[in-house]
């Protein structure tokens, strides 16, 4: 039967979105990225092939949604205890302590992650998924540096990219490197983030924001 025909036959049944993207994810995790298909996803949702095609017309797009919904729960956890931490460094310690665990740690997030990435060099729909989901963990990650640092000589959103560049840089570099200490890195990139704040920034030639 064609994808348009399972559409059609697919039954109302009472499940989000939302419900479907955490049984593919379960699904990512138990079967592995290129393993998992649109029948694995119904099978654990319990609904049928039609209702995943109702919502995802494609498996590249259920991906980027699988890793939408992971990577805002994780930046939600970040901004959750920083929001806790009452001084700067305190603030700076507790997020690096979370996004250790989560982008330097949680081997299935890095998988989920970079196989994504790789997809979106050559399937114009996951490139555009990826973009997406580039901007929105940028600018989440910008409004938490304004949070942060109250005045820099260089613009937040320049800071948010790099922060995002070194972030997953690490996490590449953790799977492959093992001889890496992660827990020594993430301690030492910590204190660069903390003594930025104690620097000042007087006399220093401001960067425009492009």
């Amino acid at each position: 039967m064609t994808k348009k025909g399972l559409i059609l036959l697919a039954k109302k049944v009472n499940i989000s979105p939302g419900d479907i993207v955490r049984a593919a994810r379960i699904c990512i995790q138990e079967n592995g990225f290129s393993a998992t298909t649109l029948r694995d996803v119904a099978a654990r949702a319990g609904v049928t092939q039609g209702t995943v095609y109702y919502h995802f017309k494609t498996k590249e797009e259920l991906i980027a949604a699988v890793m939408d919904l992971t990577n805002s729960e994780n930046l939600a956890a970040i901004e959750t205890v920083m929001d806790r931490s009452v001084d700067v460094h305190s603030k700076i310690g507790t997020v690096m302590d979370v996004t250790r665990e989560v982008y330097g740690r949680n081997e299935e997030f890095r998988k989920l992650f970079f196989n994504l990435a790789a997809l979106a060099l050559h399937n114009e729909r996951a490139s555009e998924e990826f973009t997406l989901l580039g901007r929105k963990t940028i600018s989440i990650i910008e409004s938490m540096c304004q949070k942060v640092y109250e005045e820099q000589t260089i613009p937040f959103n320049h800071m948010a990219s790099i922060l995002t560049a070194v972030v997953t840089g690490l996490a590449l570099q953790s799977m492959f490197l093992k001889e890496i200490d992660i827990d020594a890195v993430y301690g030492s990139f910590s204190k660069i983030l903390q003594n930025a704040v104690d620097n000042k920034a007087g006399g220093k030639e401001e960067i425009e924001d492009v």
